[in-house]
């Protein structure tokens, strides 16, 4: 009669465990497929660069020469998705780095700081999240018209840049976001410095095209002259 008892019990629990165990298998599926949803919605309009043309480096890719015609508003759509994605799986990384994205490209810039920040909170060492709240931050500073926090906002911007470089010294994305920041702070020498630095690396791409015309600017502006 105990050993019955007994025996029904450790059913009870194992029926239990694997019920359990159903619940987050299913879950875990219907929060890969919102995110999966999300993604496919957030690439058709996907660029890789901030309004202002900092660069970004998500696990996204852009999907913009698709001949299938776009959604009316797919960023919104992917933002829908990403959150319905977390309301099953609190989390989920590529979400909060799809809704920081879509944020930033709306211009809701302290919405985009609050994902990247909810990353960074929860595992400090993510130089994505790092990367994104500091052009974030940047962005930030442009939009700003006072020039105390424009200046503290560049700061910021640009010790987020440096802690990148730090978790990951082959990022030419920080390095070239680091370059547009000095300038638009008015460090010409050490923007130039940056320039030869990134070009020692990137010699052939759009990018480093991009920088040679604009260490050109840089010397020949008055500003850089005077300096």
């Amino acid at each position: 009669m105990v050993s019955t008892c007994c025996d029904d019990r450790c059913a009870i629990h194992l029926s239990g465990i694997g019920r359990s165990h159903a619940y987050h298998v299913v879950s875990r599926r219907k929060a890969e497929a919102f995110l999966a949803s999300g993604r496919s919605f957030l690439e058709q309009a996907y660029g890789a660069q901030s309004p202002s043309g900092l660069r970004l480096d998500l696990p996204f890719s852009s999907k913009a020469t698709w001949r299938e015609a776009p959604q009316e508003d797919p960023l919104g759509d992917a933002e829908k998705a990403f959150y319905q994605a977390l309301a099953v799986k609190e989390g989920m990384r590529e979400a909060r780095l799809g809704l920081g994205y879509i944020y930033l490209n709306k211009g809701h810039f302290s919405k985009a700081r609050e994902q990247f920040q909810a990353l960074l909170d929860d595992r400090g060492g993510d130089w994505q999240a790092l990367l994104g709240r500091g052009v974030t931050i940047y962005e930030e500073g442009l939009s700003t018209k006072n020039s105390l926090d424009r200046e503290s906002r560049l700061e910021a911007a640009l010790a987020d840049f440096d802690s990148v470089l730090k978790r990951n010294p082959n990022s030419y994305e920080a390095r070239h976001n680091k370059i547009l920041t000095l300038y638009r702070a008015g460090r010409y020498e050490e923007a130039l410095k940056e320039i030869e630095d990134y070009l020692r690396g990137d010699r052939d791409s759009l990018w480093a095209q991009r920088l040679r015309g604009f260490r050109e600017r840089i010397v020949d502006s008055p500003a850089s002259k005077d300096k």
